[in-house]
């Protein structure tokens, strides 16, 4: 566990003597998320074992054989143990191919993953510190570690995110797509693209509690039955729908929703560029995870796509109070340290990431 809380103390620790120069200081924590990730074991995260065996599984198939496998929309026609989506079938089989074993393959994975993550913070973040905090306290960077398709979709939609700004909508598509061929989920994406046209003013958060208020009727009444259709649409009639029950982290978002109301700027904020689409992601988000009061696998979703969002959302919000008390962020900011170590710390206290285990010792 040491090696974690390592990473994580590092983080504020390198703003306070890069704090004036966010390219090296981003740059300094992405090579530390990457390093970790790279010397790991190829068995420590959660499906390594699946993956492992999926990537030997695919390195054996012909050209020929790979090729005829593959489908659009649903999983490759593989072994039902390895029938992953043909995009990341096609990215294992082209690496096997070109000789590189599976801790070579994880290598290029971490670099690509981290690389997305790190430009994004760099690009859209007032308090990249903050938003690596949140990234790591919140488990999204443990996630990393196991759920290779999934990070790699949401990795790909990281990037997307520029092409929203620039009101590319075709090359937004392409994108998702790309990610789809990934992961499925990423379909969930989609929407984002519009919600950003919308001025996130205080009479739109008030019509999006409205929302979640229906959501939550609409939860508690018949959701469970569509939820259960669209996991068989998709071919995941194996996963198990539990009764509802409100998670720790939904109910901190909607209070963070509440908090950001009271503390930021919005008529200011929506004159900023970036404003809108983050609030379109914050929100988003927070009516996704509403949905993992049912499932775990929503919970998860919403962990790889949209938490950074959410990061985001609370470093501007911690701008906005220091424009109004230098005091009252200083001492939020210790406050919030000292709290998201705490919530660190229970995290890793049920992670399958630790003990952390580099790729030259075998895993328990």
């Amino acid at each position: 566990m040491a090696i974690y809380l390592l990473l994580f103390a590092s983080v504020p620790f390198w703003y306070l003597i890069f704090r004036k120069h966010k390219k090296i200081y981003v740059s300094i924590i992405a090579l530390e998320l990457f390093a970790l990730l790279a010397i790991r074991s190829p068995m420590l995260g959660v499906d390594m074992p699946n993956y492992v065996g999926g990537y030997e599984y695919i390195s054996k198939l012909s050209f020929k054989e790979m090729i005829s496998s593959l489908e659009l929309v649903f999983p490759a026609r593989l072994n039902h143990l390895y029938a992953y989506e043909s995009g990341y079938v096609v990215l294992n089989w082209v690496l096997s191919h070109l000789g590189i074993n599976f801790h070579g393959f994880l290598i290029i994975y971490a670099a690509f993953c981290v690389f997305a993550h790190a430009r994004f913070v760099y690009k859209y973040s007032k308090l990249p510190w903050l938003t690596f905090l949140i990234f790591i306290a919140f488990g999204a960077y443990g996630y990393l570690f196991g759920l290779l398709r999934q990070a790699i979709a949401a990795s790909i939609l990281l990037i997307s995110v520029d092409a929203i700004n620039k009101k590319k909508l075709i090359r937004f598509l392409f994108l998702v797509f790309i990610a789809f061929t990934f992961h499925r989920s990423a379909i969930i994406f989609l929407p984002l693209y519009f919600l950003s046209k919308i001025k996130f003013n205080k009479s739109v958060f008030i019509g999006g509690f409205a929302i979640y208020a229906l959501e939550f009727v609409a939860l508690i009444t018949v959701a469970k039955n569509l939820i259960q259709a669209v996991l068989v649409a998709f071919g995941k009639s194996s996963y198990s729908i539990s009764g509802f029950s409100l998670t720790n982290l939904t109910l901190l978002l909607i209070v963070s929703l509440l908090f950001f109301m009271l503390v930021w700027n919005m008529k200011q904020n929506c004159k900023e560029k970036d404003y809108n689409l983050i609030c379109a992601g914050l929100w988003l988000g927070v009516f996704l995870q509403l949905g993992s009061s049912y499932l775990d696998l929503i919970g998860r979703i919403y962990m790889g796509y949209f938490l950074l969002f959410f990061a985001l959302a609370f470093s501007w919000a911690m701008i906005d109070m220091k424009k109004q008390s230098r005091f009252l962020y200083y001492l939020g900011s210790v406050m919030l340290c000292g709290m998201l170590f705490a919530y660190y710390i229970l995290y890793l206290n049920g992670s399958p990431n630790v003990p952390f285990v580099p790729f030259w010792q075998t895993v328990a």
